[in-house]
């Protein structure tokens, strides 16, 4: 198995599926619901990639980059409905790797994920 990938969005159903794609390409993955179950869990381990579901949780380029520095060797892939998000000019420029569309292009997720974990 690969590096470690956090699947972050509200909808635990969406959560499980997205992590069972990327387990069937050999990534180890989990899925958490909650902002807060994702900070327990960064505590607790490492993890490599973090998939951020942007249209579940109010998130702006200050709490990315408070999740970055406490987390430095994780990448952030946004995942999002919506083509413009104001509230993170900052952080789609300096902290998050890519922002892919939903419904998601596993091709697309994949490609981001080779060339984040370097394999």
């Amino acid at each position: 198995m690969e590096e470690a990938i956090l699947v972050v969005g509200a909808n635990p159903d969406e959560g499980r599926e997205l992590c069972t794609v990327l387990e069937h390409q050999h990534y180890r993955a989990a899925a958490v619901d909650s902002l807060e179950r994702l900070q327990e869990h960064l505590k607790k381990r490492d993890c490599r990639v973090i998939l951020l579901d942007l249209d579940s949780f109010p998130v702006d380029s200050r709490y990315i980059r408070e999740l970055l520095r406490n987390n430095t060797e994780a990448a952030i892939i946004a995942l999002s409905s919506r083509t413009f998000h104001p509230e993170l000019k900052e952080a789609m420029s300096t902290q998050i790797s890519a922002c892919l569309n939903k419904p998601l292009d596993a091709d697309e997720l994949f490609y981001w994920l080779r060339s984040i974990c370097g394999n």
